[in-house]
């Protein structure tokens, strides 16, 4: 957490920029909201991915942004258990 914080920091200093933050986070959403809203606050952006990236059925692939426009969404991978992540703008 310390080092996302550090990251935004930094990446949020440009005003009226949009903003994109996307990975494999390996959150549990579901066991840990509070982490999420602590990044969201950092970030000044919203984790715009619903429901389950993974064959197991967890969320650990997060999208922060800031773009109110944002559309998300995700594909079963062949190759991982991870699906993959697609956002438009």
């Amino acid at each position: 957490m310390h080092k996302f914080r550090e990251i935004c920091a930094e990446v949020i200093t440009i005003d009226n920029m949009p903003l994109v933050i996307l990975g494999d986070f390996n959150l549990h959403v579901s066991k840990e909201k509070a982490t999420v809203e602590q990044m969201e606050l950092a970030s000044s952006c919203k984790q715009i991915v619903k429901g389950s990236t993974t064959s197991y059925g967890t969320t650990l692939e997060l999208v922060f942004t800031n773009c109110p426009a944002a559309n998300v969404w995700n594909v079963a991978s062949a190759h991982s258990y991870n699906n993959l992540i697609f956002c438009t703008f």
